[in-house]
């Protein structure tokens, strides 16, 4: 079991296959950006996954580390742990995780447009604030670069909501994973296996298309 695994997180296998992916296509000098980071999970087995690799990648963490609404009862919020466990959980990689502790939207004003190969987006699950960080971040990527998120699931019909209202259906979802990209630069390489498991997931995605897509609520006012 990689150290990543025992961390606390909601991190899977087909979460570690997008994140993989990424490393295999990436170049030397890339730069990756993670929204929404909690204790370091997905973002320790990215950074393994770079250190692997042997490529010269950085890896921005963006995290206020105060907590969703979802998870404002948790002991570590509730007493502004969380950033440090992070810092702790993450200190063995320390020359690949260059934390940012903002909003993503004002994180996002960091980055040039066009200077990002990756960005997933894992913040809050509202419809208003995923459709806020995917307008903010969406201009950060190059011409060829990925932008991808979690969580769409019935569970979070907001980020339904967001992804389809922002991309029309031609997101790819790959498990709970919601990517705005062509397949081939950014799943594995299409070996009966994996084409089998894509046709399950378009499928998975249109009847949650169908279920929560047809209800898009109207952006708040700022």
């Amino acid at each position: 079991m990689s150290a990543s695994t025992e961390l606390e997180g909601w991190f899977g296998k087909t979460d570690k296959v997008v994140y993989d992916a990424q490393v295999k296509r990436a170049r030397d000098d890339a730069k990756f950006v993670e929204i929404g980071c909690w204790k370091g999970r997905s973002s320790c087995h990215m950074a393994s996954a770079i250190r692997n690799s042997g490529k010269q990648i950085e890896l921005f963490c963006v995290d206020t580390w105060m907590g969703s609404t979802e998870h404002v009862n948790e002991l570590c919020v509730q007493s502004d742990t969380l950033y440090e466990e992070f810092l702790s959980n993450t200190q063995s990689f320390k020359d690949i995780i260059h934390p940012i502790r903002l909003p993503s939207v004002e994180a996002s004003q960091q980055f040039e447009d066009g200077s990002c190969d990756f960005i997933f987006i894992d913040a809050a699950h509202d419809y208003d604030n995923v459709l806020a960080d995917i307008d903010a971040w969406l201009p950060k990527l190059k011409a060829n670069g990925v932008l991808a998120g979690h969580d769409y699931c019935a569970t979070y019909p907001g980020v339904i909501q967001a992804v389809e209202k922002k991309f029309g259906g031609k997101a790819t979802l790959y498990g709970t994973s919601w990517i705005h990209s062509e397949p081939s630069l950014c799943l594995p390489s299409g070996s009966p296996s994996e084409i089998l498991r894509l046709l399950r997931f378009k499928v998975k995605h249109f009847l949650l298309r169908r279920q929560f897509a047809q209800y898009l609520p109207l952006r708040s006012a700022a």
